[in-house]
């Protein structure tokens, strides 16, 4: 802040090094400074996807491009899915009922 000047969020200097990086808020969590990671890990212990989240999006928000994304790269859909709270609500519980994932483990 120079001279009590306020500046709008989306043009706040977080980093340096790093002008990328994103202001993280949890709920009830301290704030975090850094980028917002979503991984698919393979059955053999080998990430084939990884995505760099813009922003800070709810994680409910981004779960069917999370699903869907493995299934367009290599031509089917997962076969379980094991996910944290944040992604669960009724609609993306309901959405899997018409995606061929076998299993989820939440």
């Amino acid at each position: 802040m120079l001279h009590d000047e306020s500046v709008p969020a989306l043009e706040n200097v977080v980093s340096l090094f790093e002008p990328h990086t994103d202001i993280i808020i949890k709920e009830r969590r301290e704030v975090q400074h850094g980028d917002k990671l979503t991984l698919t890990n393979g059955a053999s212990g080998l990430l084939p996807d990884v995505v760099f989240e813009d922003g800070n999006p709810a994680d409910q928000r981004v779960f069917d491009t999370h699903v869907e994304t493995p299934h367009a790269r290599y031509g089917h859909p997962p076969r379980g899915l094991a996910i944290d709270g944040g992604y669960v609500n009724a609609a993306n519980v309901a959405s899997l009922r018409f995606k061929p994932v076998a299993d989820l483990a939440k």
